[in-house]
């Protein structure tokens, strides 16, 4: 009977302190660059590019719910606050032909599921929804002494809806039962691919271009806090990440029964947010 004990033991899984469940929210910065390419415009091998440097204020929310089982749930939701205008450049070939004013408005909507495989780690599986809207307007052109162009007329928008699929990894001591430090880390590093999208530009035409599954979305977000109280933290967070958009190219038929072939350039965005969060544990 005892060796049958001992031996059940040991097959046991073994049992982690439970994280305590917590709520936060934060306000920062998001400095953004971004940037598109089309290295052969209309057929004519001309590379276009465009590139912006954005910063604005941005706030964060969430909140996760554990269980001693090991299984958890995150939520989490951020967005920029207010207006920013910030200056855009336009080049062929390397040279500058057009700038512009361009205005940035992001917000973003994540769940994962996490799994605690030892006491300080989790795999993250899960998806996102990232929308981000432009709007392009005061529109002039510069250096056109090689190539003469022609400017859009009024504000150009876009719009972007992304749905991600996401799977990660996270450690630290965040509100973990049994780390007595008032002193609490977080890291965390997800990756993820564009299940879908839609791109909605006013610039020719009101029809939406969809893709999926081109392009990649890379995150690290680190944390570290100081527990003011057993239910309340001040934490530093640092988040970094990089969305990169292949080429798409859409076919459509136009008023006048034309097949009209459309194209979202190859993009890159990449951000880097600085934000002072509030933590509450229950």
């Amino acid at each position: 009977m005892t060796c049958v004990l001992i031996a059940s033991l040991a097959l046991a899984p073994a049992s982690f302190a439970a994280r305590e469940g917590y709520s936060y929210f934060g306000v920062g910065t998001d400095y953004i660059a971004y940037s598109e390419r089309n290295d052969n415009l209309l057929n004519t091998g001309i590379t276009l590019a465009s590139g912006s440097d954005i910063a604005a204020t941005t706030q964060r929310g969430g909140g996760y719910v554990g269980h001693e089982s090991g299984w958890g749930f995150y939520i989490a939701s951020e967005a920029t606050l207010g207006n920013n205008v910030n200056d855009e450049s336009w080049t062929l070939n390397g040279t500058r032909v057009q700038e512009d004013s361009f205005s940035f408005r992001r917000s973003e909507l994540t769940v994962l599921v996490a799994y605690d495989f030892t006491q300080r780690q989790s795999v993250l599986f899960g998806g996102a929804t990232h929308d981000t809207s432009f709007n392009r307007f005061d529109w002039h052109a510069v250096e056109q002494d090689e190539f003469i162009i022609s400017l859009p007329d009024g504000t150009v928008s876009e719009d972007v809806f992304k749905l991600y699929g996401l799977i990660g990894y996270e450690t630290g001591t965040l509100f973990l039962n049994e780390h007595d430090s008032r002193l609490n880390w977080q890291l965390r590093m997800l990756a993820g691919i564009p299940l879908f999208s839609q791109t909605l530009n006013t610039e020719s035409a009101v029809d939406t271009i969809t893709g999926g599954f081109d392009g990649y979305l890379l995150e690290v977000d680190a944390l570290l806090g100081y527990r003011l109280t057993s239910h309340l933290l001040l934490g530093l967070s640092l988040k970094y990440s990089i969305e990169y958009q292949e080429e798409i190219q859409s076919d459509f038929i136009n008023e006048s029964q034309q097949r009209v072939k459309r194209t979202l350039p190859e993009n890159e965005l990449s951000l880097f947010q600085p934000t002072l969060n509030m933590y509450w544990s229950f």
